[in-house]
């Protein structure tokens, strides 16, 4: 069997017995998001879940019964046994008043060696002399030993000098990769790498652009692109800063689609999630920094 099909089906009923950690759940239920399939084998394993406790809920009276059976039986047969053997111990016997008794231990008149007293000198052993060098080796003073020099010290990363710069625990792990099971597949010909302050009011010029492989006549409003700060409960609660409708061009071949606006946004790292709203998809995630 497929080490990764056995893998998968792992994290799936760990996942539904909720035996997963707060880092693996939410990286699953990333993963979601991008793969249809796998949400359609989660709900499957769920359905077999209801019916294994339906089955179990539906035996559990006869079991409980057969068990009170069994207990009532072992406990006839320890009283039982107890019984037997209690009855087969033989009676005591009292002692014979002509039996001999035994016969006295006659105090010792021997006279027990005298203790040296407490406070009589004993002679000591003179102590073997160490040899010379061992001697010097010993009296080494500490400040002549040699130290090791001190290690210069590491220049942190600007995430943590810096916390609005850290990467996103979950998101980051998808940046700048395409969904492959998206019905609209998209190639991005136009990302934001770093945005710089334009104009008076110090806002960013935000450009995204790229052609989708759709049929048909595509609405204005089934694609959105949601940008999101890098902190955790903005994604998890789904607290997007911005949601951009971008414009659809429809021409000979593909049709393109672009989608620009003016943020204001503190200077920090951001991710952009490029998503189809009729399938229910997210086709491409990226990020960018804010100076």
């Amino acid at each position: 069997m497929d080490r990764n099909y056995i893998d998968r089906n792992n994290i799936i009923e760990r996942y539904l017995l909720h035996q997963l950690t707060d880092e693996e759940r939410h990286r699953f239920r990333t993963a979601l998001l991008f793969d249809p399939k796998l949400r359609e084998e989660v709900e499957h394993t769920r359905l077999l879940h209801r019916q294994i406790k339906a089955s179990i809920a539906r035996q559990q009276p006869r079991a409980w019964y057969q068990n009170r059976s069994y207990l009532g039986l072992g406990l006839f047969a320890l009283l039982m046994a107890a019984v037997l053997i209690w009855l087969a111990l033989p009676e005591p016997s009292a002692p014979s008043p002509s039996s001999p008794s035994a016969p006295a231990i006659p105090k010792s008149t021997t006279a027990l060696p005298k203790q040296p007293a407490a406070g009589a000198e004993q002679t000591a052993v003179p102590k073997q002399p160490a040899g010379q060098a061992d001697v010097e080796q010993r009296t080494i003073p500490r400040t002549k030993r040699q130290l090791p020099p001190p290690m210069p010290e590491k220049p942190q990363p600007i995430a943590q000098l810096e916390p609005s710069y850290a990467p996103h625990p979950y998101l980051d792990q998808f940046t700048d990769s395409y969904n492959r099971n998206s019905q609209s597949i998209a190639s991005l010909t136009r990302t934001p790498d770093s945005l710089y302050r334009i104009g008076e009011d110090d806002s960013l010029l935000f450009q995204l652009g790229g052609r989708l492989r759709v049929e048909g006549a595509v609405p204005a409003e089934r694609f959105v692109v949601r940008i999101f700060s890098n902190k955790l409960e903005d994604f998890e609660s789904f607290r997007p800063l911005y949601n951009l409708s971008p414009a659809i061009s429809m021409g000979e071949g593909e049709p393109t689609f672009s989608a620009a606006a003016k943020l204001q946004l503190q200077p920090g790292l951001y991710y952009y999630l490029l998503e189809d709203n009729e399938a229910e998809d997210l086709i491409y995630t990226g990020k960018f920094i804010v100076e």
